[in-house]
């Protein structure tokens, strides 16, 4: 293996289309070698092939430790309308920093060393390293499509911090912290939890990613009953103290230790949902749009100054666990933005109108029963709002029928509310309208698409649902 030359952004080779890679031989493996050791010397995320003056369509990605990602013929074949807005450089465009827009996701597909195609999803920075690889690909840098240039001294630096945060809607969060370069100096996550039938103590997912990283973990029981958890964090002396989903109440002793305050990153648009189950609810209650909010942490309720926020579109059909997902992606990238500005100095607090602040309570199995003489919207968005956690439920043949997904059909029908209009597509009359089951499961069974729960379970048209003994 040998380190190449980076081509400086002035050179022809990278305002050429690249040409498709016919030939999987030594040659190309040998040029793959040499971009992953000229990109790990460059401490760099990815690199084309016209970069070192080779015009084919090639690039490689390499994420904070994953493996190199080697991209051979590739094409984007999706991108989402959700997009991210991040500052980006170039290894061929030194002391050149700005902000560009990118899909918060893509999907493409590409050929491997040995000519294999295959395909990936990826989103968040490996998204956005994607998109900035295959621009090269085809001539373009990205100084052509950025919004706002950044003089490099004002570019992000590296700011020391303690991250707290326990489920999986923390993990993206905390990722990015690592990928940007912070120093992640501890991490502070709820105990081990037994799981499973055994009972086995499962660490939280985000202790799992610390551990991955070498970051020490603390796991105290209670931030405010544990002072010498204090003493710990004065010594570590962060800039900042990173909050997302860590389900335990910060004591003012903490909130005041670190230089740049304790940020959290909240699943809502605040002062809309505070609490607890806030994605939950939005998706419950029919809205439109939900989003992300940082914040500095108070020792009231979610009631700290707003920082930034950032709004998105629900999906008539998306459930709570695909919203959930989606914001921690969100989260994430807004967490990095959020932390640029604060350093700048550039970012306004602002304070929440208390009289739009609503609550969002814990959500309980006592309200997972459907209930067919609601309107159809409604029967459809508790659907989508309970699932995958408690999940609604209703009752077939007197069992117990768990529903994941579904969406609203559009005719109309005349049948007994709760009644099966069509068998063969699962639709149910409600109110004032018809829903259609699409995901189940059945007592005993696994989750599964409805097509193939009828095949083993067949369903006559007309029979009731919702009571625990059903009646044709």
């Amino acid at each position: 293996m040998a380190i190449r030359t980076i081509m400086n952004k002035r050179e022809e080779v990278l305002h050429k289309v690249c040409k498709p890679v016919e030939k999987f031989d030594e040659k190309l493996w040998e040029l793959l070698d040499d971009m992953a050791e000229t990109l790990e010397k460059a401490n760099g995320v990815g690199l084309a092939a016209p970069q070192v003056a080779k015009l084919r369509r090639i690039c490689i990605i390499k994420i904070g430790e994953d493996p190199v990602n080697e991209l051979i013929n590739p094409e984007i074949t999706w991108r989402s309308e959700e997009t991210q807005r991040v500052v980006e450089g170039c290894l061929s465009c030194p002391n050149e920093w700005g902000y560009v827009t990118r899909p918060m996701k893509v999907k493409f597909k590409a050929q491997d060393r040995n000519g294999e195609w295959y395909e990936k999803e990826a989103e968040g920075l490996f998204a956005q390293a994607v998109c900035h690889e295959l621009d090269h690909l085809d001539g373009h840098l990205f100084t052509e499509i950025v919004e706002e240039f950044v003089e490099v001294e004002d570019t992000k630096k590296s700011m020391k911090v303690v991250f707290m945060g326990t489920p999986d809607f923390a993990v993206p969060t905390l990722k990015r912290l690592y990928e940007t370069g912070h120093e992640v100096a501890a991490v502070f996550t709820q105990p081990d939890k037994p799981k499973g039938r055994g009972y086995k103590l499962t660490p939280p997912p985000v202790k799992v990613i610390a551990s991955e990283h070498d970051t020490p973990v603390y796991q105290p029981m209670s931030l405010k009953k544990e002072p010498e958890m204090w003493d710990i964090l004065r010594d570590i002396a962060p800039d900042v103290i990173v909050v997302a989903a860590y389900g335990k109440i910060l004591p003012k002793e903490v909130l005041d230790i670190p230089k740049y305050h304790c940020v959290n990153v909240h699943g809502s648009l605040l002062p809309k949902y505070r609490g607890a189950a806030l994605i939950q609810w939005s998706v419950l209650n029919g809205d439109e749009n939900t989003g992300i909010t940082t914040m500095l942490m108070a020792e009231g309720l979610d009631t700290g100054d707003i920082l930034l926020q950032r709004s998105t579109p629900i999906g008539e059909n998306e459930t709570a666990a695909e919203l959930f997902d989606r914001l921690a992606q969100m989260g994430a990238e807004l967490l990095t933005e959020t932390l640029d500005e604060l350093e700048k100095g550039t970012i306004t607090p602002v304070k929440q109108n208390e009289e739009l602040a609503s609550y969002a309570q814990m959500l309980s199995k006592d309200m997972c029963v459907l209930d067919f003489n609601k309107p159809v919207r409604e029967v459809h968005k508790k659907i989508c709002g309970l699932s995958d956690w408690p999940c609604a439920v209703t009752y077939i043949n007197g069992k117990r029928l768990k529903v994941y997904h579904s969406s609203i059909e559009s005719m109309k029908c005349n049948a007994p509310i709760g009644s099966v209009v069509d068998g063969e597509k699962f639709t149910v009359q409600c109110a004032d309208g018809v829903v259609r089951f699409t995901e189940v499961q059945a007592e005993g069974s696994r989750r599964m698409n409805v097509q193939d729960y009828l095949r083993g379970n067949p369903i006559k048209s007309g029979i009731i649902l919702g009571m625990e003994k059903s009646d044709e």
